[in-house]
């Protein structure tokens, strides 16, 4: 989050297994001597026992938080998410998937050398009040 490197990679599905490759992707690239806190939906493939038994393999790596449901507006990759749909996908049209992942490439390789990160706007109490309430849904 500080650095607002991205790591990321395009896939035809994300499935438990998918989601395995992505974070052993972001183990490789990530220094071994930080422990990773990874936070995520309530999405299955992200509770699947694929998942628990890559992430018991590895102990005191990762540290993973499960944001309530409804808030997805909590997950730093989702604002992420609406940074490339506005600046990139939504911009241009495509050809192929192909020409979108390359355009999806391109912007998280820029993105990443940038340096730029994104920052909450909100105040603790105004987070903790909308936690609270998407909690009670």
């Amino acid at each position: 989050m500080a650095s607002g490197r991205v790591i990321g990679e395009c896939r035809g599905s994300h499935k438990a297994d998918d989601y395995v490759e992505f974070l052993k992707l972001v183990d490789k690239k990530t220094s071994k001597k930080k422990t990773l806190h990874i936070v995520a939906d309530n999405y299955a493939a992200h509770r699947a026992p694929a998942v628990r038994t890559y992430l018991e393999s590895k102990p005191g790596r990762f540290v993973e938080h499960f944001i309530p449901t409804h808030s997805s507006w909590l997950n730093m990759v989702e604002r992420w998410f609406a940074e490339i749909t506005g600046r990139r996908i939504r911009r241009e049209s495509w050809n192929s998937v192909a020409e979108l992942e390359r355009a999806i490439t391109d912007f998280i390789k820029h993105w990443s050398e940038s340096g730029k990160s994104l920052k909450w706007v909100k105040t603790y109490d105004q987070i903790k009040k909308n936690v609270t309430k998407a909690s009670s849904v």
